[in-house]
């Protein structure tokens, strides 16, 4: 995905596919990922639309939901520790009473 190797991770609850976690080091990269950040932000506002976005100054977030899925990408900067994370997980929607 976006040139970069992936590593994915698949966590299960009740015999059911629950959240994909997609973990890249970006550490090697000489813009530590800078440019698959960018081009999975484009997939993903072709994919669900627009985002929501966060940045601090190690880390920038993409945030989407979808009817079925909460999706969510991460990018840390820091040089030592550069890694993007690509993260799809079964939505859960719960009313103010299940809080």
């Amino acid at each position: 995905m976006a040139g970069v190797m992936f590593e994915p991770t698949f966590f299960f609850a009740g015999s059911q596919l629950q959240r994909v976690e997609f973990v890249a080091s970006a550490e090697t990269l000489s813009d530590g990922g800078a440019a698959a950040f960018a081009e999975l932000v484009r997939w993903g506002r072709t994919a669900f639309g627009n985002e929501l976005a966060s940045n601090d100054p190690g880390t920038a977030y993409a945030a989407w939901s979808s009817d079925d899925a909460d999706v969510y990408l991460q990018h840390v900067r820091d040089a030592r520790r550069a890694s993007l994370r690509l993260v799809y997980k079964a939505r859960q929607v719960r009313d103010g009473s299940e809080l």
